[in-house]
């Protein structure tokens, strides 16, 4: 959209929230639905479209470190999601279909 100030705004917020602890505590697994892999790849997407550097090690480390038992095998809660959090990449944009709000 071409508004810089909005955008930068923005990534501030994700930075803010994605390293506060009373935020991060608030996931409720693995997944990309509420989880840390959705985390993963909104900071994949924020890094790939701005102009600050989005806390990727953190995240990815926070996400590795999630214990992930009894995941069911879903896309959005599941290990599906989690591992293509995992391995994904803006590339391809698969996760094109994820809508943030």
């Amino acid at each position: 959209m071409g508004d810089t100030t909005r955008q930068h705004l923005a990534q501030a917020a994700f930075a803010g929230c994605a390293t506060d602890p009373a935020q991060t505590r608030q996931l409720t697994g693995r997944g990309l639905c509420h989880g840390t892999g959705g985390l993963l790849a909104t900071a994949r997407r924020v890094a790939a479209d701005g102009h600050a550097t989005a806390p990727l090690e953190l995240i990815e480390h926070l996400h590795q470190t999630t214990a992930g038992h009894d995941e069911p095998r879903g896309l959005l809660d599941g290990t599906a999601g989690a591992d293509l959090a995992t391995l994904g990449t803006t590339v391809t944009g698969w996760d094109a279909c994820l809508v943030l709000t």
